[in-house]
């Protein structure tokens, strides 16, 4: 029996094209395989251009909403423009009109949507 101890190995196996990932856990007796198999090319494990990455997917409905200005920030039309607009005064209507930037607490959130 492994004595319990918070301490966790990473072993890389190369096995002729392929290596895969053996994860041991000493607070169990069991080794844990990863399904993961990633092709290896010649080269250093450093060297990450060898390794397909997946792609980033941009989400469907951000794309549609969010624009990117000159400067980086990301620009957002505004709500309560598509129905009671004869409740609403003119002045109102007129703010309404115009787009304005997302807020820097949501700013991480929509680029990460936008694959940015």
């Amino acid at each position: 029996m492994i004595p319990y101890q918070p301490v966790s190995y990473l072993f890389i196996i190369t096995l002729s094209l392929n290596f895969f990932i053996i994860n041991e856990n000493l607070f169990s007796d069991r080794v844990y395989f990863s399904y993961l198999c990633i092709p290896f090319f010649e080269g250093s494990f450093s060297d990450k251009s060898n390794i397909a990455m997946p792609k980033m997917k941009t989400h469907s409905s951000a794309k549609k909403r969010f624009k990117r200005t000159g400067s980086g920030k990301i620009k957002r039309y505004q709500a309560k423009t598509s129905h009671m607009m004869r409740n609403k005064s003119k002045k109102a209507k007129l703010r309404l009109r115009d787009s304005t930037v997302v807020h820097e607490h949501n700013e991480d959130r929509v680029k990460r949507m936008l694959c940015i």
